[in-house]
């Protein structure tokens, strides 16, 4: 191997994404960030700030355009006192400058304030603007990266979310594509989360990762493994967002992929059977294919709803 390695395209692309990735822990450190709710608030006060001086830079920018004329003025009188002071001394071809700088001192002396005064007037302004502009530079920096951080959470809560979410959806509906009474109880419980209140899903589920007296960590505990943090941390925090999502909302995607197994011509299975074939190779080759449509929606359905959680 090359030591150093060599600078390729694909190692580029992965330091720069090693470095926006450090960038942003830096500002969820600096700006104690642990929490959805802390990101939400601190982009809230970034862009209340941006607001506030916004109105401070608008207003130093009425009083720049009200002294425009003078600061004009009086640039003018100091780039051509050299112009002046040639065409004093006879110097040719210095009218026009002369006539510039003569019109230029006729203003400041007719404003009534002095150069000097507005000399420190004109550097206050343009001093006040510079910090100005470097604060709300800064404050949209950090609302771009919140709303970087922010995206990169729901892409993060979709991509563990949509695909489990299909496939247990999918291996429950070929479960329960069967005729009968104990079939169709499990059909109804397994649709009891999707028409449950969210209040009571959180409050159960609360029960269920609590620390000290959580079912899960109560389970946990009988073989010996250490309890999970599963509300109090924030690795844990989105694997368990994710798994309540999934309980709460699988039953509606088994009932579409019921739906759509129930369109499948059961021809088919037999001809297939009768070829030999296994159920592995009739769920690839006939079921899938069958289904497409469904399972497109399912998945388009799925990532909305992920999507839907961080906005």
């Amino acid at each position: 191997r090359q030591y150093p390695p060599r600078m390729t395209p694909h190692l580029r692309r992965e330091i720069m994404k090693a470095e926006t990735y450090k960038a942003r822990l830096k500002f969820l450190q600096e700006n104690s960030i642990s929490t959805a709710d802390d990101l939400t608030a601190c982009m809230h006060q970034a862009e209340s700030t941006v607001t506030q001086l916004a109105k401070q830079r608008t207003i130093l920018n009425v009083r720049k355009k009200k002294r425009k004329k003078l600061f004009d003025a009086l640039a003018t009188e100091e780039s051509l006192a050299v112009s002046k002071a040639l065409y004093e001394e006879g110097l040719s071809g210095m009218e026009t400058e002369y006539a510039q700088y003569a019109e230029a001192k006729a203003i400041l002396d007719a404003c009534g304030i002095s150069r000097q005064a507005l000399t420190e007037e004109k550097a206050d302004i343009y001093e006040q603007l510079a910090q100005l502009n470097k604060q709300i530079r800064t404050e949209r920096q950090k609302i771009k990266l919140c709303r970087a951080i922010a995206d990169s959470a729901a892409k993060i809560y979709a991509l563990l979310y949509v695909f489990p979410t299909v496939v247990i959806s999918l291996f429950l509906a070929m479960m329960l594509n069967h005729k009968g009474k104990v079939m169709s109880f499990f059909r109804a419980l397994y649709y009891v989360p999707v028409i449950t209140s969210y209040v009571v899903v959180i409050v159960v589920w609360q029960w269920f990762f609590d620390y000290d007296i959580g079912l899960f960590n109560s389970i946990l505990s009988v073989f010996g493994i250490p309890r999970v943090p599963w509300l109090l941390d924030t690795g844990w925090s989105m694997p368990s967002l994710v798994l309540l999502s999934i309980w709460k909302n699988c039953g509606y995607t088994v009932l579409m992929f019921m739906a759509g197994l129930q369109t499948v011509d059961t021809n088919l299975y037999e001809a297939a059977s009768i070829d030999g074939r296994g159920r592995i190779k009739m769920f690839f080759h006939i079921t899938l294919p069958q289904i497409r449509p469904t399972t497109v929606l399912c998945v388009v359905m799925v990532t909305t709803w992920a999507f839907q959680m961080f906005v």
